[in-house]
C-alpha cells in the first residue's frame, strides 16, 4: 500500500492506495460480490477504485478523484467489486466516500472536522499544487473553491452553514483573516519569537505545544505563521541549531550531515550518535534517514564524500589567504552544489578582509557564530550598530560585502537589515 499524505494532488490526507504491483484478483466480482465483508474490505476496494481514477487522471477531465456511483457500476460491469444492491445494503456510496476521506455533497461535517481538514489544506494540500507562495497569495474564497472542487472539503455554502455565517475562526486557522498576510510579520519578528520560545522553554516545542502555549501570539496559529513566512518550520528551527522535522528530503538530510561534519571537526554521525543527537532535537532521527537511504552506512558514505569536497574547497580558499575558520563560519548553512561554492568565490575579497586578525574581525566572527541577542531589543540594536562599525573599519563597505556577512549571521534577514 502507498500512503499519499501530502504526496498526490487531489487526494485526502492519510489515504492509502494499492501500488501497481499488488494483486487485484481478490476484487473480482466472482470472489468479492457478497455481503459477508468486514467494512474495511469494502473501503479497501474503494481505494482500489481511487487508484484507477488516479492513473487515468492525466487523460480525464474529472474535477476530483472521489469515487462515484458510476465508477462502482462501471467496475462491476467490468467484472470487479460489488453489485449496486450489496453496496447499498452496506451503507451506500457516500459511506465509502467518507471512509476514504472525501466529502460527498450530502454530508455535513462538524465544525471541528472542518477546522482540522482546512488545517491540512493550508499546510499540505493547497501548497502541494500551487506552492507556498501560491497559498500565501490565494484569498479565502479561492481556497474554499479549491477544496470543494476536489471534494476535499464541503462546498462554500455548506461551510457558511456550519459556521453560521461567521468564518472568522476558520480564516484565522489558515492565516487568511487579513489581506497581505505575509507582510504582517517579518522574518526578524519570527526570529525574536523563536528566541523567546527557546528562552522560556529550554528548547523548541512541537507543533501542538507551540500552537497551544502561544495560541494568541499571532492572527493565525504560531506554526502556520512560521510556515507562511519561512515556507517550512524546518528552515526556521535550523536557524537556531535544531532539526526537529522528520519529513526532510534526501538532499536536506545530506546537507545537515555535512554541516554537522563541518561544524564538528569532521565528525560523520554514526547510528548511536544519531540516536543521541535526535533526543536533543539537534539532528534528525534514524527513521527519515532509513526512508531516504539504504541504511545509515550509505548515508554516512555520501556525507563523507561531500565533506571531503568541502575540505577541498576550504583548502583552495586557504591557498588564497582565507582562514579555514572564516570559511567554516560562512558554511553554517552549507548546501552541496555550485550555488554555494559560487557564493563563496564571489565574495573572496570580503572573506580575505575577515581573515585579517583584529579586534573588529574577532567581533564579526563572534556574531557569525552566535548571532545577535534577539531577547533584548536594546542589546540587539547596539550589536547591529557595532557590527556595521566593525565592517567599515575592516574595509567592508560595499552593499554586496555587507550583505554577505549578514547572510552568514544566524537568525538574521539580510534584506530586512539592509532596508534599515
Amino acid at each position: 500500500m502507498n500512503s499519499i499524505l501530502a504526496v498526490e494532488k487531489g487526494l485526502p490526507p492519510g489515504l492509502w492506495l494499492p501500488t501497481p504491483d499488488e494483486p487485484t484478483e481478490k476484487y473480482l466480482s466472482e470472489r468479492f460480490n457478497h455481503s459477508g465483508h468486514l467494512y474495511e474490505d469494502i473501503v479497501d476496494y474503494g481505494s482500489f477504485v481511487v487508484a484507477l481514477a488516479l492513473l487515468e487522471s492525466h487523460n480525464s477531465a474529472r474535477p476530483n478523484l472521489m469515487p462515484t456511483a458510476d465508477d462502482f457500476s462501471e467496475m462491476f460491469v467490468a467484472g470487479y467489486g460489488l453489485s449496486e444492491h450489496i453496496l447499498r445494503d452496506s451503507g451506500g456510496v457516500a459511506r465509502v466516500q467518507l471512509a476514504l476521506g472525501f466529502y460527498p455533497r450530502t454530508h455535513k461535517p462538524s465544525r471541528e472536522d472542518v477546522m482540522e481538514r482546512f488545517k491540512w489544506i493550508a499546510e499540505y494540500g493547497y501548497p502541494l499544487e500551487y506552492g507556498e507562495e501560491g497559498f500565501a497569495n490565494a484569498d479565502f474564497e479561492e481556497i474554499l473553491a479549491w477544496g470543494s472542487a476536489r471534494r476535499l472539503s464541503p462546498g462554500p455554502k455548506k461551510i457558511y452553514e456550519i459556521f453560521e455565517g461567521d468564518t472568522t475562526a476558520l480564516r484565522k486557522q489558515i492565516g487568511k483573516e487579513r489581506h497581505n498576510y505575509r507582510r504582517q510579520y517579518s522574518r526578524l519578528d519570527l526570529f525574536r519569537f523563536g528566541a523567546r520560545v527557546i528562552h522560556e522553554n529550554g528548547g523548541p516545542l512541537t507543533i501542538e505545544q507551540l500552537n497551544d502555549k502561544y495560541a494568541d501570539e499571532f492572527v493565525a496559529e504560531p506554526y502556520q505563521t512560521i510556515r507562511t513566512v519561512f515556507g517550512a518550520g524546518t528552515d526556521f528551527w535550523i536557524e537556531f541549531g535544531y532539526a526537529i522535522n522528520p519529513n526532510l528530503n534526501r538532499e536536506e538530510l545530506l546537507n545537515l550531515g555535512t554541516r554537522w561534519a563541518i561544524q564538528h571537526d569532521g565528525e560523520i554521525v554514526t547510528t548511536n550518535r544519531i540516536a543521541e543527537l535526535s533526543k536533543a532535537n539537534l539532528f534528525p532521527s534514524k527513521q527519515p534517514i532509513a526512508r531516504r537511504f539504504d541504511g545509515v552506512s550509505e548515508y554516512r558514505s555520501i556525507v563523507a564524500e561531500r565533506y571531503a569536497q568541502y575540505q577541498g574547497l576550504e583548502n583552495e580558499l586557504a591557498d588564497l589567504g582565507i582562514e579555514p575558520e572564516i570559511t567554516k563560519l560562512a558554511a553554517r548553512l552549507f548546501e552541496h552544489g555550485p550555488i554555494f561554492e559560487k557564493w563563496l568565490r564571489d565574495n573572496l575579497e570580503t572573506l580575505a578582509m575577515l581573515s585579517n586578525p583584529s579586534t573588529e574581525s574577532a567581533y564579526v566572527r563572534k556574531l557569525m557564530k552566535d548571532g545577535l541577542d534577539l531577547v533584548s531589543e536594546a542589546i540587539f540594536a547596539m550589536q547591529f550598530e557595532d557590527l556595521l562599525s566593525a565592517l567599515r573599519r575592516l574595509g567592508i563597505k560595499s552593499k554586496a560585502g555587507i550583505r554577505f556577512v549578514l547572510e552568514a549571521v544566524p537568525r538574521l534577514s539580510a534584506d530586512e537589515m539592509l532596508s534599515r
